[in-house]
């Protein structure tokens, strides 16, 4: 009689509590405008985090691989940043928004790299208390960073990159 191997294999993704993280690093924040006199004003703002020690508290063995709990793994990056620049004159004001996201590891060996992507606005204050505005969010295009090892199947951590690529819009917001 012929006789087959039947092979089981249960695979098991979810959240689980961790009790508590508790991180160690540095956090940037800086704010400066300067008056431009006829010319306008501009403004900039830069949050910049850099995370040296990530601990978590409570008994997750077993459930979370040494890799992902890790620092600079994929989905915790060490440095993270935001630069936004606006320049404001009368009712229009441009703005230029740039995000970084630093490297990370594979889930696998390797690394992979840093993200950054840049965004423009232009805004326009209506005298009828609205505003206008028309802008680009991943104005050139930048591809998210994946990890061909991404168990998911989105392939890249949603959370930290824009998978939507070159994004143009326009808003139209009013106060009543």
């Amino acid at each position: 009689e012929p006789t087959a191997t039947i092979e089981e294999t249960l695979i098991q993704s979810g959240y689980v509590n961790l009790g508590g993280i508790e991180l160690r690093g540095i956090e940037l924040q800086a704010a400066a405008g300067h008056d431009l006199g006829s010319a306008g004003r501009i403004d900039g703002r830069l949050d910049a985090v850099y995370l040296d020690q990530r601990d978590h508290t409570g008994d997750v063995d077993g459930f979370l691989p040494l890799p992902e709990r890790a620092l600079g793994a994929t989905g915790l990056p060490r440095v993270r940043a935001r630069l936004d620049l606006v320049w404001t004159r009368g009712d229009l004001a441009l703005g230029w928004l740039v995000r970084h996201v630093g490297a990370t590891q594979s889930l696998e060996d390797g690394g992979l790299s840093s993200w950054t992507a840049h965004d423009v606005q232009l805004r326009w204050q209506a005298p009828w208390q609205a505003t206008v505005a028309v802008g680009v969010r991943n104005l050139f295009d930048r591809d998210p960073v994946v990890d061909p090892a991404d168990p998911t199947g989105d392939g890249y951590a949603l959370a930290l990159y824009d998978g939507g690529g070159r994004t143009p819009y326009l808003q139209y917001h009013q106060r009543w």
